[in-house]
């Protein structure tokens, strides 16, 4: 469980929000869907220098999983309609959703023992 800020958010970008946004879900892959090619898209955090990351999600590949050293993340079904249901607000970059400011985090899910991009309220 996420305590304050740690691990850190991942800032969306406006444009990032609008490239999902020209995506579809796929729930059997927990990936965002292009559906004219049939490619899957994941979020990754921004590698920067050493360990030192940005924290800044792009959009890429399931290729880059194992080509990047950005760490990736899953997709659940409610980040994904956070992301499809929502609005940007590039004031204080989060999406509102059902009345409800998100940002976003890369965790770890222990029971499934993989990384989720998950929508945290702000």
């Amino acid at each position: 469980m996420p305590i304050g800020n740690d691990p850190p958010d991942v800032l969306v970008s406006e444009d990032l929000f609008d490239d999902i946004n020209n995506l579809s879900y796929s729930s059997s892959d927990d990936a965002f869907k292009n559906d004219q090619t049939g490619i899957l898209y994941y979020l990754y955090v921004q590698y920067e220098t050493g360990s030192l990351y940005k924290n800044e999600a792009v959009l890429d590949t399931s290729t880059a999983k194992s080509s990047n050293a950005n760490p990736w993340g899953k997709i659940p079904q409610f980040t994904a309609d956070v992301f499809h249901g929502g609005s940007y607000d590039s004031g204080t970059n989060t999406v509102s959703y059902q009345g409800k400011d998100y940002r976003f985090r890369l965790e770890w899910d222990d029971g499934n023992s993989e990384n989720l991009i998950v929508a945290r309220e702000y």
